[in-house]
């Protein structure tokens, strides 16, 4: 069954009802979204971070992505690998967890509660779960590009990027990933239309 058939099902009465049924899987043309799990979560919030998943795969599989992070080379801390080598390993679906080239992002997610932290969301590279801070879960645009650069910058850190601590002007990796996925995600809900790769 597709994503869309599953997201949205017909009533008899006509109208469309949401699913969030997890796992689901939102397949890109390139590298896809798999949703293993949100732990913690409530229908609504399932729902919202289903739409923002969808948002999230047509950011990863635009040409805008791909020019952003392949162009950037001055305040990247890159570990010694070319912009054009970080996007190859981003779109490969490997990962610290799971080596495998699959062109997938697996996400399994927990969200808690901490009312005094500034941290979005967190995780390591070596554990397949990432937890999300319910003080920022907004339902709404913004929070939906929140949410995007968040996922993006949490996955490269399955990827084993780190931030830069030593030069703090240097922007890490997972920061600049994030941020330029927040920037397209805004484009996106303001109903501009991105390439395709």
């Amino acid at each position: 069954m597709s994503f869309f058939s599953r997201l949205f099902r017909r009533k008899k009465t006509g109208i469309y009802k949401v699913d969030a049924r997890i796992p689901l899987r939102i397949t890109g043309k390139y590298i896809s979204l798999e949703l293993h799990y949100a732990n913690n979560f409530t229908h609504d919030e399932k729902l919202f971070y289903i739409d923002m998943l969808n948002i999230a795969a047509t950011v990863f599989n635009s040409v805008e992505f791909k020019i952003f992070v392949t162009s950037e080379r001055e305040m990247l801390f890159m570990r010694n690998y070319t912009p054009v080598e970080i996007y190859n390993y981003f779109m490969s679906g490997k990962s610290t967890i799971e080596p495998v080239e699959d062109n997938d992002i697996d996400i399994k997610i927990t969200m808690y509660n901490d009312l005094f932290s500034n941290v979005i969301g967190y995780t390591f590279p070596n554990v397949a779960d990432t937890w999300l801070n319910r003080k920022y879960f907004y339902f709404n645009d913004a929070g939906k590009a929140l949410l995007v650069g968040n996922l993006c910058h949490e996955y490269m850190h399955k990827l084993n990027f780190t931030h830069s601590y030593k030069n703090p002007e240097q922007m890490s990796v997972p920061y600049f990933y994030g941020n330029i996925a927040s920037f397209l995600a805004k484009k996106i809900i303001k109903g501009q239309m991105l390439t395709p790769l």
